[in-house]
């Protein structure tokens, strides 16, 4: 039986009845509340191959102290054959899913088989090549006895962490289903009878509310697409599957676009046989093929090397800046009252609100701290020091402090205050995809900055350009990326031609 059930959205459900799984406790929509499945069987798997290697270093000490000693070099080309020959045998399923490692005793009983079939081949190799009968049985049974004493160890750890994380739901998807009617009903009902682990059903949403059931396999259903996407800013969510009929194809169309603004997978169900979507590759939840239309970006391995990338350059940058930062608030306090830094909200990852830092550019008694006014050339609201700071993107400094409280990158899409406008229009009101420049954390310079769009936004086509390449980045990103627009953000970022 799957372990899916409905997430409690602001109440508390009733006691689980007999056979359903309880509720999870109701998590925001920080990814970092998800354990990574990528991650962590990449991690089992280059264990796997580290305990090989430590293996046939433990019998190489071995022979040397109780048998008869092995040449190093030996040991070690017999290490690396061993290595290699257990990334090959070890991609079996049952060593590659989450399903198989979180099944201890059937995986202690498949780590056998496969090492013993990986001793084996080294050995045979090792005899052809005219090692002595009693070096290689004496290394053999130690290496053998080593390696399956580690991976044991091993794999039982990885298990019983894989069994907590799913209990606890950081292992196991969250699916949002959008659509109740009889395709939604069929899909939801194969769910629940195919998926074993790995996904539980946090809500179900339909625009004909009224026209639908109430709950289906008894969950409830929420709301309608707007609710969604509410519910998808407030909860953790992993996936979206939409499951329309196929005489719904335009507002499939128009809810596909509405879910691109949201920082999660979405999935459209595989009987859409007229809902083209071209080069699409399909992946499976619970045995059913699903057409991928739009991934989470930077997740993974990629969210890791960005992570590291803003603590180690911000880092840097913190403490090779701080005789500027000095000289800058020096500079503001000497140039009249009020104080050095500049606290705004504006709208973050997943539209979530944070508190922005800069360097204060503007007169103590005329801050604009919902942006309800724009800065133009000119503008008696800032101050003289202020106006080279803005020029000069200096005021954007202290927002280093933002990337390491993890609440912005060094590179991303600029944040926005609340009631920015371009030609007296909110941007989201200007632009329809504004708000999928969210589905990543903000930054302190991006691929807009030093390609000109930065500054006042006076016309729709500045704010239009500006989300543009905001996307842009979004769908084209990597570390090559980032570095380039950090290092040309350094080179001509300053110049401020746009900034005042």
């Amino acid at each position: 039986m799957a372990e899916i059930t409905a997430e409690a959205d602001r109440e508390t459900e009733p006691a689980a009845s007999a056979g359903r799984p309880p509720p999870l406790p109701q998590q925001g929509a920080d990814p970092g509340s998800a354990a990574s499945e990528a991650i962590l069987l990449a991690i089992v798997q280059w264990s796997d191959l580290a305990l090989a290697i430590l293996a046939a270093l433990v019998a190489h000490v071995v022979n040397a102290l109780y048998a008869t000693p092995v040449d190093f070099r030996d040991s070690a080309i017999a290490a690396m054959a061993g290595a290699a020959v257990t990334a090959h045998v070890m991609q079996r399923p049952h060593f590659r899913t989450i399903d198989g490692l979180r099944q201890v005793r059937r995986q202690l009983r498949e780590v056998t088989l496969a090492w013993s079939l990986i001793v084996g081949i080294v050995m045979l190799g090792w005899l052809v090549i005219g090692a002595p009968g009693d070096v290689l049985r004496a290394w053999g049974l130690a290496w053998f006895y080593a390696g399956i004493a580690l991976l044991w160890v091993s794999h039982i750890l990885s298990g019983r962490l894989i069994q907590k994380w799913t209990r606890s739901g950081r292992l196991v998807r969250h699916v949002v289903i959008l659509g109740a009617g009889e395709l939604g009903q069929r899909f939801v009902d194969r769910l629940v009878k195919t998926e074993r682990y790995g996904a539980r059903i946090v809500g179900i949403f339909d625009d004909r509310k009224d026209r639908v059931p109430h709950e289906i396999s008894g969950l409830p259903v929420r709301g309608r697409s707007d609710d969604l996407v509410a519910y998808v800013r407030r909860n953790r969510a992993d996936m979206v599957v939409v499951a329309l009929p196929l005489s719904a194809e335009l507002r499939m169309l128009e809810i596909v676009h509405k879910l691109r603004q949201l920082p999660i997978d979405v999935r459209v169900l595989t009987d859409f046989v007229g809902f083209h979507v071209p080069n699409r590759p399909v992946s499976y939840l619970g045995g059913i093929p699903l057409i991928n239309v739009f991934d989470k970006p930077i997740k993974d391995w990629n969210l890791v090397a960005k992570k590291i990338e803003d603590m180690i350059l911000g880092t840097l940058a913190l403490v090779l800046l701080a005789p500027v930062f000095a000289a800058v608030a020096i500079a503001i306090k000497l140039d009249g009252p009020g104080p050095v830094l500049f606290r705004q909200k504006r709208f973050g990852f997943n539209n979530k609100l944070f508190e922005v830092y800069k360097f204060r550019t503007m007169r103590a008694d005329m801050q604009d701290p919902l942006a309800d006014k724009l800065v133009v050339r000119n503008d008696p609201r800032v101050t003289r020091v202020g106006a080279f700071l803005r020029r000069t993107s200096l005021d954007e400094l202290p927002q280093i402090i933002n990337v390491l409280k993890g609440e912005m990158s060094l590179v991303g899409p600029r944040p926005h205050a609340l009631n920015a406008k371009a030609a007296d229009q909110y941007y989201h009101e200007v632009v329809a995809d504004y708000a999928a420049r969210h589905r990543v954390k903000p930054g302190i310079t991006g691929w807009a900055q030093i390609n000109g769009w930065r500054g006042e936004t006076d016309t729709l086509d500045k704010i239009h350009g500006r989300v543009e390449c905001d996307l842009y980045y979004i769908d084209h990103w990597s570390i090559w990326l980032d570095l380039w627009i950090i290092a040309m953000t350094a080179l001509k970022g300053i110049t401020g031609k746009n900034a005042y």
